[in-house]
């Protein structure tokens, strides 16, 4: 009885900053009917991958989705991230996509912010460090497993940050971690490779490692290969490690993805990134223990996130944590619980909030399934509802868009999938690098000698609207004095933004 009497104090007390936090990203990210977390239309197929995998029990083992590499070995490396998208989406749509993603952000944030907490700085400057690192880090806040891999990461920091400080036994959660962490993104590896440098300080430099410690400490060496380990349980074990290099050595590709570029700083978005950068000269100099250690991993991941954007989150939340450790300067002062009361009180709103908002999503679902949708400026809208007007239910066709660096081809799989395949989506890794040039020159010069497109089948060709464009393919299918090498293309469709032409088969 006293039990149940202090379990409903503890859960009804107004929640704490942390939870605070965490139930204004939920409602706040929910509140918005045209969510940029949906900006990406990778989200796309990965919802229907794991819609499939929910319906067969099975992960597919080859190429389903297009008809160029159809029946192709597909290495399905995010295969836990994709069930999980799709097992939200056959609940609640599009809703539950956004609330799955919401719910990942809320949590790796909230915990960040419980930790600075518990370093004993003011909270006003932990409010200030937090909401810096959410804007650095907000350009990537997309329904994708890079998301996941954030929260992952900075669970990783926390619990090895905690072990530094206070020696305790639930470093070994991380072997958990990382089993999770290994079928759901290749950011584990970045993953193993922080635990690893932690291990290397706590065995090599003990005394810089933790506040007045001379002895090595081995535990970390243990448990780092035990989540070595931990990572080969996978579908495809140690091919996870080598897929990665081999996506690395594909120049086309990284060339093109915009996200693997460098920041660019005439960009808005990156003003936060720029502002961290100068409060670490401003405040970075103050001595603790540890301090190399964070260094190091600050150095790697800054020299990550200059050559590639997508990289930024992986500095800014050690970045932030280096701060407030240089602010207090006597990290001894660190509270022993990971989960401090910080984040204890008012988890029984943060619960409340969560459930409320899964509900709301799923009646949104049920009654206005229109409620959360795509960017209009990202969807070819007129183009879908062409092709719902003459795509059979029992027909399956071949469409060949350029649109929107291919992501229009990723929005027809969403849908029209098992009646459509695609030329190519932006699953570019099952390409190869080859295939993808070839695609660049199509798409970007147009060189459509449309004789290359006959051995492909192709029933549909979707351009975005361009007058370059439509000139150049006009004067391909205009009548020559000699016969055609090619089938006729009919320009069925035109609007604002796309031109779709028909190939009038024999």
């Amino acid at each position: 009885m006293v039990f149940s009497t202090i379990f409903k104090k503890q859960s009804l007390r107004f929640p704490e900053l942390p939870s605070l936090l965490f139930i204004y990203l939920v409602i706040g990210l929910l509140s918005i009917r045209q969510s940029f977390l949906l900006n990406d239309l990778d989200v796309c197929w990965l919802i229907r991958t794991g819609e499939l995998i929910l319906q067969t029990g099975n992960l597919p083992e080859s190429d389903i989705f297009s008809f160029t590499y159809y029946g192709k070995a597909w290495v399905l490396y995010q295969w836990g991230f994709e069930i999980f998208l799709g097992g939200l989406h056959l609940l609640a749509g599009l809703g539950g996509v956004i609330f799955g993603v919401t719910i990942l952000i809320a949590l790796a944030y909230s915990l960040l912010f419980n930790f600075l907490l518990r370093t004993g700085i003011h909270r006003g400057i932990c409010i200030g460090l937090v909401s810096l690192t959410m804007l650095a880090n907000s350009f990537h806040w997309l329904a994708r497993p890079n998301t996941a891999s954030i929260l992952f990461y900075i669970t990783l920091i926390t619990i090895l940050e905690n072990y530094r400080n206070f020696p305790n036994r639930r470093i070994f959660l991380l072997v958990f971690l990382f089993i999770f962490w290994a079928n759901i993104h290749l950011g584990f590896i970045f993953g193993l490779l922080v635990l690893f440098i932690y291990a290397l300080w706590a065995f090599l430099i003990p005394n810089n490692f933790r506040p007045s410690w001379n002895r090595k400490d081995y535990k970390l060496l243990f448990v780092f290969t035990l989540c070595l380990i931990a990572t080969l349980i996978n579908p495809y074990g140690f091919q996870l490690f080598s897929y990665l290099w081999d996506l690395s050595q594909a120049t086309n590709m990284n060339a093109h993805i915009g996200e693997l570029h460098s920041p660019n700083f005439h960009s808005p978005r990156h003003f936060a990134f720029i502002i961290q950068l100068i409060l670490l000269f401003w405040f970075g100099g103050i001595n603790y223990s540890g301090k190399t250690l964070f260094l190091t991993i600050m150095c790697i991941t800054l020299i990550m996130g200059l050559y590639s954007a997508r990289h930024i989150p992986y500095f800014s939340v050690p970045a932030s944590i280096h701060i407030a450790y240089s602010l207090k300067g006597k990290e001894g002062e660190l509270k022993k619980l990971l989960f401090s009361s910080n984040f204890k009180n008012g988890w029984g709103w943060g619960f409340t909030v969560f459930f409320l908002c899964f509900i709301w999503v799923i009646l949104i679902y049920r009654f206005r399934p229109e409620f959360y949708y795509f960017s209009e400026k990202k969807i070819p809208i007129g183009a879908t509802k062409y092709f719902e007007s003459v795509i059979d239910d029992n027909e399956k066709i071949n469409i060949l868009s350029t649109g929107a660096g291919g992501q229009w081809n990723d929005y027809f799989l969403y849908r029209f999938y098992p009646r459509v395949r695609v030329f190519i989506d932006t699953r570019f890794d099952i390409y190869g690098d080859t295939f993808f040039k070839n695609y660049l020159t199509l798409r970007n010069n147009l060189k459509c000698d449309l004789s290359s497109l006959k051995a492909w089948d192709i029933d549909f060709l979707v351009l975005k609207k361009n007058k370059k464009i439509e000139s150049q393919i006009n004067l391909l299918l205009e009548p020559l004095d000699r016969p055609l090498a090619v089938p006729p293309w009919k320009l069925v469709f035109e609007d604002e933004q796309a031109i779709i032409y028909h190939n009038q088969k024999q």
